[in-house]
């Protein structure tokens, strides 16, 4: 009787010991996932760094071709925001790019916009956007996770964005997956944001 009662409790000191270890390991794997999926800032110091982040969205192909080959040198602020899209959830892919004033109007004037949907919205418009699960303006989605990702101030005055990729809206019930690309361009900051979010 002992003896069965001692195996026991053996056995049971094994199956706590491989609850831990398995408990321990899936805690592991929690966190590095998580530090693989969170969301990164990288401020961009170089060319060879920015193809660098770009090169791992390779399979995105034509998807993100207008974002810029190289950081025009007349930057003066250049940021990346990026998160790895998980399962159900949203990635993206953000690019900010700050100019002096002098240098703004020749930067926006190099941006190709042939056959791109253009729209103009109000800064205050955004904001209240940003509330909504799908922030859409005039029935077309509209980027706006950006101002949160590299903290933008709320008074920009307006924006001009330009589409490049946009899925076409469903009821929300049934927009479970899409994806949108362009360009949000501000002035009264000089500001250009290259934009991908992917769902």
């Amino acid at each position: 009787m002992y003896m069965t009662e001692t195996k026991n409790s053996k056995w049971k000191k094994k199956i706590l010991f491989l609850g831990v270890i398995f408990l321990a390991f899936l805690f592991i794997v929690y966190f590095l996932l998580f530090l693989e999926l969170r969301e990164k800032k990288t401020e961009i110091k170089d060319n060879e760094q920015y193809n660098n982040i770009l090169n791992e969205y390779d399979d995105l192909g034509n998807e993100i071709s207008f974002f810029p080959d190289e950081i025009p040198q007349q930057c003066i602020e250049k940021e990346i925001c990026r998160k790895e899209q998980f399962l159900q959830g949203k990635g993206f892919l953000y690019l900010k790019t700050k100019y002096l004033p002098q240098d703004y109007r020749k930067a926006v004037d190099s941006i190709s916009t042939d056959d791109c949907k253009k729209i103009m919205v109000e800064d205050k418009q955004i904001n209240e956007m940003i509330e909504l699960s799908l922030p859409t303006f005039n029935d077309t989605y509209l980027s706006t996770y950006f101002k949160e990702c590299f903290d933008l101030p709320e008074s920009l005055g307006q924006w001009e964005y330009v589409i490049y990729v946009n899925e076409d809206l469903c009821p929300e019930d049934a927009w479970n997956h899409g994806a949108i690309g362009g360009i949000a361009m501000n002035e009264k900051e000089n500001l250009i944001i290259y934009y991908y979010e992917k769902w």
